[in-house]
């Protein structure tokens, strides 16, 4: 060999064991092939101890950061990501304990290795949550809530089952959200990390709402997909989970609440009345027989016109929910808010189930619902076969081609004939995947017997008693297509003398009551006449100028409305039993009491 080329070798070999010490001392992460997850124990002087740091992609920093940081080396694939940054976006000041670590200490012990693309997962692969995430939590695969398989795997798995369905902007909303919520996970895998189920749970739900609203840099967000889109995501998720609540689907809903959506609410709540219009006055026959006339045409209206999703709100007797706290007395405010939404979704199950609404092809959904001292049930029901048809079509066209090849391969066997002749039966028999659901038919018969009290609801051996129906029009059901009141209750108004003293008040005391003019029933508050008179600068008064106290109704004092809808901030629903008469529709229209002009 040359002189010239052992030097050029020999230059080459130094070069090499510098790169190699270089990268030693900054730890294992090599600049080209990382591996992804290990860990370095350093200190930053913008930080006041050490932390841990992780060896990430560049591609996996600029994703969880929406492009806001990146390998300082735009060449590098992989580079070192501080803790503090990661997980809680802090570029200076305190370690966090989670983060912390001793650069004496003892390196982090790898109890179950993970394959380093664990680490830069690209939302594409479903099995991630399988081959990383529950593997690094293995004791919370069977746990009660068990999030990484129920729901993630879910709806990552709409990639595969109704991916063809969503548009072009959903198409790439699922792709964004996939990603963006494996990789929110990963500081979950990591070798530092103190895994226990109940950090799984909470940090896993907490991605969801971020990751929908904004998936990624682009444009892209769940307020901007269409109606049709954010239904199938919806009752995609929901077909996975058996009972009516699930929290994380709640937190869809709380989003897709806060979008600013073009509704067709007054078109919708215009023609209801225009067929109401045309049914009044005629061929009356008796009270009861009137209200469920009247409740058929508006719901039958209501769902033809199909404002998304169908909501509807039921209430149940007071002492109901408070059996229900009293079973978790001790839990802390998010917990109860949970427990609450479990008992809702007890009571829409045992509804369900009452109705026989999964063998007439409904899919539901309930949570709690609070507005001030008002509790409720939410309910949303939809067209099961609608977002199932599309699995069963999908499984029966494997099951076809299967037949096809086992027929072209064993022709002389009757197996192939028994197979065809199954299929032709599952294809086109009568099936009820080959029919769409009546829900105008599901909802009447739900507010016929919500009217007559027919519903036999039980919960932990306790007997929950529906009081009152409302058919949203809105999602925050503000406007309603129908409101049905069972006739065993009526409302508490007690005695208006006691309520509301002309003299002696009390200021504050409320009472519930259904006015002349509005649509539903509604707080009233005992004021002061000169209280009225200041608040709306003169506008409005007691109708007797004799007294100190009269009663203001919530819709004039709130919103200035003097008759319409009542709004759910006013909504109230009294819980006391009283005799089952027919009398009580007719009794309703009759309740009149002194009120402000």
């Amino acid at each position: 060999m040359k002189r010239q080329q052992l030097i050029a070798l020999y230059l080459i070999i130094i070069a090499a064991c510098y790169i190699c010490h270089s990268e030693a001392v900054a730890g294992t992460c090599n600049r080209w092939f990382g591996p992804a997850g290990t860990v370095h124990c350093y200190k930053s002087n913008r930080y006041d101890d050490y932390q841990w740091a992780i060896c990430r992609t560049n591609t996996y920093v600029k994703t969880t950061s929406k492009g806001r940081h990146a390998c300082r080396d735009s060449t590098r694939d992989y580079c070192y990501y501080q803790c503090m940054i990661d997980e809680f976006d802090r570029a200076n000041g305190v370690v966090f304990s989670q983060c912390k670590c001793s650069p004496t200490g003892p390196p982090p012990t790898v109890k179950v290795p993970l394959p380093a693309w664990c680490y830069s997962p690209d939302g594409r692969n479903c099995s991630w949550y399988r081959k990383c995430l529950n593997k690094a939590y293995p004791k919370c695969e069977n746990d009660k809530d068990d999030y990484a398989i129920k729901f993630a795997e879910k709806f990552c798995q709409l990639y595969n089952e109704s991916y063809k369905e969503f548009s072009p902007e959903g198409k790439k909303w699922v792709d964004a959200v996939r990603k963006c919520l494996q990789v929110k996970l990963v500081p979950l895998i990591d070798t530092f990390r103190v895994k226990t189920c109940k950090d799984l749970k909470s940090t896993a739900f907490k991605t969801h709402s971020p990751c929908y609203l904004k998936p990624d840099r682009s444009s892209l967000s769940y307020c901007r997909l269409s109606n049709e889109d954010k239904d199938t995501v919806f009752w995609t998720i929901k077909s996975s989970i058996l009972k009516a609540f699930w929290p994380t689907l709640k937190g869809l809903l709380d989003v897709r609440k806060g979008c600013s959506e073009n509704t067709k609410t007054q078109e919708v709540k215009a023609k209801i009345q225009e067929e109401v219009n045309k049914i009044t006055n005629k061929n009356k026959t008796n009270p009861v027989n009137d209200v469920i006339r009247e409740m058929n045409v508006r719901i039958k209206v209501w769902v033809q016109n199909s404002v998304s999703p169908i909501q509807l709100t039921m209430f149940i007797r007071d002492n109901d929910w408070d059996n229900a706290s009293k079973r978790r007395k001790r839990s802390v405010p998010d917990d109860r808010e949970i427990a609450r939404s479990q008992f809702a979704g007890k009571i829409v199950d045992a509804l369900a189930s009452e109705q026989m609404w999964k063998d007439k092809g409904v899919a539901w959904f309930a949570y709690a619902e609070k507005d001030g001292n008002i509790m409720s049930i939410r309910l949303l029901v939809a067209d099961r076969f609608k977002y199932e048809r599309r699995d069963n079509s999908t499984k029966h066209q494997r099951m076809d081609n299967s037949t096809k090849h086992q027929r072209m391969d064993n022709s002389t066997k009757h197996v192939g004939m028994d197979n065809s002749t199954k299929h032709q039966r599952m294809d086109n028999s009568t099936s009820p995947l080959q029919q769409p659901t009546n829900l105008s038919e599901i909802l009447m018969q739900l507010g016929k017997d919500v009217l007559n009290g027919t519903l036999n609801l039980q919960i932990d051996g306790e007997n929950v008693e529906i009081t009152k129906l409302n058919g949203c029009l809105d999602l925050k059901c503000e406007e309603h297509a129908f409101n049905i009141k069972s006739l065993k209750f009526q409302e508490n108004n007690g005695n208006p003398k006691e309520a509301c003293d002309a003299d002696n008040g009390p200021d504050g005391a409320r009472q519930c009551v259904k006015l002349p003019g509005y649509n539903d029933y509604q707080w009233l508050t005992c004021r002061t006449n000169s209280y009225i008179k200041l608040k709306t600068n003169g506008k409005h008064y007691c109708t007797d100028q004799s007294r100190t106290y009269c009663r203001y109704q919530c819709m004039l004092d709130k919103y200035e409305k003097s008759s319409g809808d009542v709004y759910s901030s006013c909504l109230c629903s009294g819980s006391q039993k009283v005799t089952y008469s027919f009398a009580y529709v007719v009794l309703l229209a009759a309740v009149s009491f002194l009120l402000v002009r």
